[in-house]
């Protein structure tokens, strides 16, 4: 292994250093749903640690702070970690699904630029008729049809 890591997670350490991954288009697809699913995981850790507002034990400021420096996150990368976990906590029909696999990262990013903290109470009401019909949807049509979302329900 090449860093240093805690028990629980050296399997999965183990298992990164050990890949080899083909030259394959249909690998690539199934490397990066894994991913995503890894990073739902991240995401649901990093809600739960800024929720118990675990960043003060270290000094930090701010959980973007925190995994700034911790994590050793650019500034943009932070704060969108910490907005999209935050976000995943009201949703939890979408988190559940990007947990699964079956939204994508791109997906998400493409929800949750759409929706506000105006918005948020009112998407989460909507979602469990929503999400369903996202999963289908390539990113570009997820966007368009968040984008459609968040007009009407600026609107309202």
């Amino acid at each position: 292994m090449s860093e240093q890591v805690s028990g629980f997670l050296e399997p999965l350490a183990e298992a990164i250093d050990e890949l080899d991954l083909p030259v394959e288009g249909s690998v690539l697809v199934e490397v990066f749903a894994l991913a995503d699913r890894l990073n739902a995981k991240v995401l649901g850790s990093v809600a739960d640690h800024d929720e118990a507002e675990m960043w003060r034990s270290d000094g930090a400021t701010s959980m973007t702070a925190w995994l700034r420096y911790h994590a050793r996150r650019s500034g943009r990368d932070a704060a969108n970690c910490t907005k999209t976990a935050r976000r995943l906590r009201q949703l939890p029909v979408t988190a559940a699904a990007y947990d699964d696999g079956a939204l994508s990262g791109g997906q998400m990013q493409a929800i949750v630029a759409n929706i506000t903290d105006r918005t948020a109470g009112l998407f989460a009401e909507h979602e469990p008729g929503i999400v369903p019909t996202l999963i289908r949807l390539s990113v570009r049509d997820t966007a368009d049809a968040m984008q459609l979302w968040a007009r009407r329900a600026e609107a309202l």
